[in-house]
């Protein structure tokens, strides 16, 4: 059988009988399966070497599939009638499982088949969805293989998310099914070469008491089911014996308590505390949130002590350290993890230029401070006017923005707004605070058209005086008659302009001759006074 499929490989990938090669191929593709010819691309035709490694239905893996699958019967299944019998169930009920399984041992030969190729073959079989990539990138299977070699049957359960819980149940539920049956097969040799190597009698079919309990709980637990029945000495070699030849965890790493966030201060140090128990001692690494390993430095200091207790230092702590991190705790394949934030906080800082810190506004207009603070921790920013609590209403707003800005918002700014307003921001750990004095500028009064020289005006008419006249705020305009103030009454009315218009008015009806004499308009502003030209209202008697 051998030489035929020996032979046929030569012919498929046409190998010459000269090339020195040819033995190690044939013999590496038999252990190693189709993935070994990349060590060999060089000693194969292009273009044979691209028709065999493509495809699973080509020559080479027909070939392959072949050999395994007699050897699966011949080699592993002489002395096993009932696993010659699984895979026949296997091949006509499910055949496409069957069939996955049995093209990844022709594509990778032996990697998957360990010390025990019938328990390979049947936990492969049961973890019929998960494709070659997911074995290989998760350590599944490496993972499932130490776990059940240690802890027996009973602990397929922790694969409850890989394999159908109907079949779990049967598997375990079941006497006689097809793992037991498997794992008693690895365990046999293994226990029968640990009571010749420490000397211990087969008495009393002490060897199938001690091999049913292990294939149901594992090592440590079902070799206690004979420790009654042996020296206590003998025990203890026994013991020691299967600690050291299987490097069997006792005790399966698991996090001691919960983990304690931390919170610390800019440029302090941050220790973050994780403890894990496991027997033998877990090997402890820490990430960052990234998943980047963490590697001692100046900055980060860790120190795991005997008892599983994990401390990750973190020298002068930046606002960039304030993350989420991972202790994680690994035997072999198989590990636990505990997180661990990390809050860096620090006290409000300014963020503005200098130059904020002077501002003016024209009287009457809207005036707007804003400052910006940094820092992880949003502030509550209060605002003073010359030291005093600002209150908020519809004269002053306060709106505060995503980016920790605040801005202040004043509405028709008057004189009395003028002086310093602070902004504080505090948070849990400190204050900042920026001041801007506010200017109200104010626009000298002027005058744009001034009163006519002189006035002719009839007896019982209407008089009317205009003058225009600028200023922020608005002057204020007195009408004079000589070095009167005209007040006003039924026949005299005076017009305040409103908006932009700049005209005053002084409106007098019915004119009587009392009302001739010399006008004038006083105007008086917060920045000054002025005084109009004189016009002189002469009243004349109706013809």
């Amino acid at each position: 059988m051998l030489k035929i499929i020996t032979n046929e490989l030569i012919k498929i990938l046409a190998l010459d009988d000269d090339d020195e090669n040819k033995d190690k191929i044939i013999n590496d593709l038999l252990k190693n399966g189709r993935q070994s010819l990349i060590n060999y691309q060089k000693d194969i035709k292009p273009k044979i070497y691209r028709e065999q490694m493509n495809g699973n239905d080509n020559e080479l893996m027909t070939l392959l599939k072949k050999y395994f699958e007699q050897k699966w019967e011949v080699e592993y299944g002489s002395s096993n009638a009932w696993f010659i019998a699984y895979l026949k169930q296997c091949k006509n009920n499910d055949n496409v499982t069957y069939e996955n399984v049995l093209t990844r041992t022709a594509e990778y030969g032996n990697k998957y088949m360990k010390n025990c190729p019938i328990l390979s073959i049947i936990l492969q079989i049961l973890l019929k969805d998960i494709d070659n990539k997911c074995l290989q990138e998760k350590n599944l299977f490496d993972d499932l293989w130490l776990t059940i070699t240690n802890d027996g049957l009973k602990s397929i359960i922790e694969y409850s998310k890989y394999i159908a819980s109907e079949i779990i149940n049967e598997l375990i539920n079941e006497k006689q099914s097809i793992l037991f049956q498997a794992l008693r097969e690895y365990y046999r040799q293994e226990l029968f070469r640990l009571f010749q190597q420490n000397n211990i009698a087969d008495k009393e079919n002490l060897c199938d008491l001690a091999l049913d309990n292990i294939v149901e709980y594992g090592w440590i637990d079902g070799i206690k089911a004979i420790e009654d029945t042996i020296a206590p000495k003998k025990f203890e070699m026994l013991l020691d014996s299967i600690l050291l030849s299987f490097n069997v965890i006792l005790v399966k790493p698991k996090v001691d308590g919960t983990p304690v966030d931390v919170t610390c201060l800019l440029n302090e140090i941050a220790k973050l505390n994780v403890k894990f128990t496991a027997i033998p001692k877990a090997n402890i690494t820490w990430y960052k949130a990234d998943s980047t390993e963490i590697k001692a430095d100046d900055h980060f200091q860790i120190i795991t002590d005997d008892n599983g207790q994990s401390t990750l230092t973190i020298n002068d702590a930046t606002l960039q350290d304030s993350q989420s991190y991972t202790a994680r705790a690994t035997h072999k394949v198989r590990f636990v993890v505990a997180k661990v934030n990390l809050n860096v906080k620090a006290p409000p800082k300014v963020e503005a230029s200098q130059s904020m810190n002077d501002q003016s506004c024209v009287i009457g207009q809207g005036a707007q401070i804003s400052w910006k603070f940094s820092g992880i921790e949003k502030p509550q920013v209060i605002w003073f006017f010359n030291d005093k609590p600002l209150p908020t209403n519809d004269h002053f707003q306060v709106a505060e923005t995503g980016d920790k800005t605040s801005t202040l918002l004043i509405r028709q700014t008057e004189l009395a707004d003028q002086g310093v307003y602070t902004a504080r921001a505090i948070n849990t750990v400190g204050e900042a605070e920026a001041k801007t004095t506010l200017k109200i500028d104010c626009i000298k009064p002027a005058i744009n058209t001034d009163l006519s020289p002189t006035l002719q005006v009839t007896k019982g008419e209407t008089m009317t005086l205009n003058i225009g006249v600028s200023g922020t705020p608005k002057p204020n305009v007195v009408w004079m008659k000589s070095n009167d103030e005209l007040t006003a009454n039924d026949r005299i009315q005076v017009t305040i302009p409103t908006g932009d218009d700049d005209t005053y008015i002084l409106t007098i009806s019915n004119v009587q001759p009392e009302d001739q004499g010399e006008y004038s308009v006083k105007i008086t502003h917060v920045s000054g006074s002025l005084k109009s030209n004189t016009c002189k209202v002469t009243v004349s008697s109706m013809s």
